[in-house]
């Protein structure tokens, strides 16, 4: 495999059997070679899903200025701009949308073949009421933010799209359940979280690192964010060599939901100390 840490692969084990050293651990130079390599292919993962998320974050910006603009009533030619110039996965994410809806909430005929040849001969009416159907999912009641003075400003209801309603995600928006279109419609995750950075690909990283590390050391401490625990060290060593930020909030994160999932023997999140997988 290509070196994705872009470092000198001796010097990098060199580092990885000190660490093994200092945590007290035999057979160092295969365990060594070992964890760059899992390491390798966890970070790999990283990056596929990184980049997956930020495509889905893009497609989400294109549904949310499509439907802004059905809302307002632009002209047919501009609705079609938009879709033009829409983030790869948009359109085929409408076509799919629409296939599946359009004849169930009694939109008129069937909606079939390409869309983007259907948007041709739409009228303007026919294509705005496409993309005010099929851009949101639903809408979410939004309670408006806190004045200075302590009165709340008015709340309102946002569209929900690929799952996320804009404003959602603090313990107030909880209470209000997503009123969806379809209730036959299944949702994808939320993309973020409002209120901290977005670690959650960081966090899946960590937890695999945790696995890679325990399956190969056949230890594992939890707790802490410094070097003085050697999961720690090993993880924020991945992190660094392959230029990763967050290290320590996503750490601060992994070890919150390790607490809270250990707590409800969860396993998805802990190695099985239970048993010791063949090296």
């Amino acid at each position: 495999m290509h070196n994705i840490f872009k470092h000198d692969r001796d010097d990098l084990l060199e580092l990885l059997a000190g660490m093994l050293k200092r945590a007290e651990i035999s057979d160092r130079k295969r365990k060594a070679q070992r964890l760059l390599q899992a390491a390798e292919n966890s970070v790999q993962q990283y990056l596929l899903e990184k980049e997956a998320r930020f495509q889905r974050g893009n497609v989400r910006k294109s549904l949310l200025l499509l439907l802004r603009a059905a809302e307002r009533g632009d002209s047919k030619s501009s609705l079609l701009a938009l879709m033009s110039t829409s983030a790869p996965g948009t359109l085929e994410y409408l076509s799919q949308r629409a296939e599946r809806i359009w004849a169930p909430l009694g939109l008129g005929v069937l909606f079939q073949g390409d869309l983007a040849d259907w948007a041709q001969t739409a009228t303007q009416n026919e294509l705005a009421k496409m993309l005010l159907h099929c851009c949101a999912e639903g809408r979410q009641f939004i309670e408006g933010r806190q004045r200075p003075h302590g009165k709340n400003s008015a709340g309102k209801f946002e569209p929900v799209v690929l799952g996320l309603a804009d404003g959602a995600g603090g313990k107030n928006s909880e209470k209000y359940p997503i009123v969806y279109t379809n209730p036959d419609f299944k949702p994808l995750p939320q993309i973020s979280n409002a209120g901290r950075p977005t670690v959650d690909t960081e966090v899946d990283l960590i937890l695999h690192l945790a696995n890679d590390w325990y399956r190969i050391t056949e230890t594992f401490e939890a707790g802490g964010v410094s070097d003085e625990n050697p999961l720690v060290e090993f993880i924020t060593s991945v992190f660094r060599w392959a230029d990763i930020k967050n290290v320590s909030y996503a750490l601060r994160v992994y070890w919150a939901e390790l607490k809270a999932r250990k707590a409800r023997s969860a396993p998805d999140i802990l190695p099985d100390t239970t048993t010791v997988a063949a090296p």
